[in-house]
Parts: C-alpha cells; sequence; structure tokens
C-alpha cells in the first residue's frame, strides 16, 4: 500500500477509536438530553461499529495479497532454482500448448534466459491468439494453419 493511503488509514483509524470511546461513554453515561440525544449518539455509535469493521476489512485484505505476493514470489524463485539445477549446461526443447496469455510471455522468457542451459535449446508454441503469436514470434512461422468448414453435403 502506498505510504500516503497508509498513513491517511492510519489518521481515520485513530479518529474512529477516539469516536467510539467517545459514544460508549455517551451510551454508558448518558447526560440530561432526552430520548432523541441518547438515539442519536446510538446511531452514530453504530455508523462508526460499521466503519471500524470496513478498516479491519481493508486491513484484512492488504495482509492476505501481501502474503499472496510472498508466496507468488517464492514459488516462482523455487521453480527458477530447480530449473536452473536440472536444465544447467543442458539443452531443452520445450512445447507451451494452447498459449493464450500474452502477459506472461516476457516473464516466463526472462525466467529461461537465466537457466545457462546449453545452445540450441527451443521452444516451440501452439497458440490461437494473433497477439501471442507476434510476441512469441522469433523466425518466420513455418506452418499456420487456418481452420475453416466445408459446406455439408446432402444426400
Amino acid at each position: 500500500m502506498a505510504w500516503g493511503f497508509k498513513h491517511e488509514l492510519r489518521k481515520l483509524s485513530q479518529s474512529l477509536s477516539i469516536l467510539q470511546d467517545f459514544f460508549r461513554d455517551a451510551v454508558e453515561k448518558p447526560q440530561d438530553g432526552g430520548k432523541a440525544v441518547e438515539d442519536w449518539v446510538k446511531k452514530l455509535k453504530d455508523i462508526a461499529d460499521e466503519a471500524d469493521d470496513v478498516l479491519e476489512e481493508i486491513n484484512y485484505e492488504f495482509l492476505r495479497r501481501r502474503v499472496e505476493l510472498h508466496n507468488h514470489m517464492g514459488k516462482k524463485q523455487t521453480l527458477i532454482t530447480n530449473l536452473r539445477e536440472e536444465l544447467s549446461g543442458k539443452r531443452y526443447f520445450l512445447v507451451l500448448d494452447d498459449v493464450w496469455e500474452s502477459e506472461k510471455w516476457e516473464s516466463l522468457m526472462s525466467c529461461l534466459s537465466k537457466l545457462n542451459s546449453a545452445p540450441g535449446s527451443k521452444i516451440i508454441v501452439t497458440t490461437r491468439s494473433g497477439k501471442v503469436a507476434s510476441l512469441t514470434e522469433t523466425l518466420p512461422p513455418l506452418c499456420q494453419i487456418s481452420l475453416y468448414t466445408t459446406p455439408h453435403r446432402h444426400q
């Protein structure tokens, strides 16, 4: 989370804590203000409690995403380490069939370039996406298959 947002969230949380203390005192020791004031204070206390719940949910989501990112990065590092150990100095032939996500291609290529594999390693990619094909293309396509349907013959 960006520092500015985190700081604002902390200030909001502190303000909410002060309000909750005030409302708790007002509900437990009502002043001579009548039923309307007492109801108003209870309503404000409920709103403050709801705001507190929202802040807790935001904090939980922030922590969950942080842990998820940490786990993802750890798995990625482990995968790169295992691949480096297995493929170091070796040639590999990798077939990626029916690739759709172009965003992950550069990340994959970055990982594979760090493997110190032997020259001659090859990757074949099959895809139905023109965008993926253009990103993965390093040589002119040797085979481009067009799918078409034949007319139905009546007997």
